[in-house]
């Protein structure tokens, strides 16, 4: 006998609502193996930390503008003066931590840099044990940022301005350096600045069909 249409819709619903209740079943166990600190993936997934030490009353904690944005904003701790066409090194009152596999890349704020001619860099970019715009893992000194005032007027910066950002960013600590006698080959080899030009470079499929036409 042939089932009734009635009673194949009864049989699709019935099947339906068992693959809803062994997906409901298995999303539980994830979840619930999610949720065990000894879950690899769970401890992926686990908030990242930025230590953060106020070395003055007056210091901003880092803060980011939105849920997505790239940068933590830095504050300036005290009231200074970038003069035209010079620098100044301004404090933030703070001393952090980086996470495990992170530097901090201290970088201009964009809304300052537009408005006011003015490009920040980090306080380590004038200082010869570090490299510029960088703060290492295990530095624990207090964070400066140095602004350029490319203007022709003095800049007046408030106490809690936010001058900066800082990034942190993915890093290997662990590459071992290998002499080698010969590299290996590359397609652009040693040709440098310049070389590839400033013209759209045409695709491997456009530059084959012009030369078979």
């Amino acid at each position: 006998l042939r089932p009734t249409p009635h009673q194949d819709e009864a049989h699709d619903r019935h099947r339906r609502s068992g693959e809803v209740r062994r997906t409901a079943y298995r999303g539980r166990r994830l979840g619930t193996r999610m949720a065990s600190p000894r879950c690899p993936l769970h401890k992926a997934m686990a908030a990242v930390q930025l230590a953060v030490k106020r070395l003055t009353p007056s210091a901003v904690l880092p803060s980011r503008g939105s849920a997505f944005a790239a940068g933590y904003d830095l504050s300036s701790s005290e009231a200074c003066v970038v003069p035209a066409h010079g620098k100044a090194l301004v404090p933030t009152g703070l001393s952090i931590a980086l996470p495990a596999g992170v530097y901090g890349r201290i970088a201009p704020r964009s809304g300052l840099a537009w408005k006011h001619h003015i490009d920040g860099r980090s306080r380590v970019a004038v200082t010869v044990s570090f490299g510029a715009g960088v703060v290492d893992r295990d530095y624990r000194g207090p964070v400066g940022v140095v602004l350029f005032n490319h203007s022709s007027s003095d800049f007046k910066i408030e106490a809690g301005d936010r001058i900066a950002q800082l990034i942190l960013e993915r890093i290997v600590n662990d590459a071992d350096v290998v002499e080698m006698d010969d590299l290996p080959d590359s397609e652009r080899g040693s040709q440098g600045f310049g070389s590839t030009g400033v013209k759209r470079q045409k695709p491997v499929e456009e530059a084959d069909d012009e030369e078979r036409a």
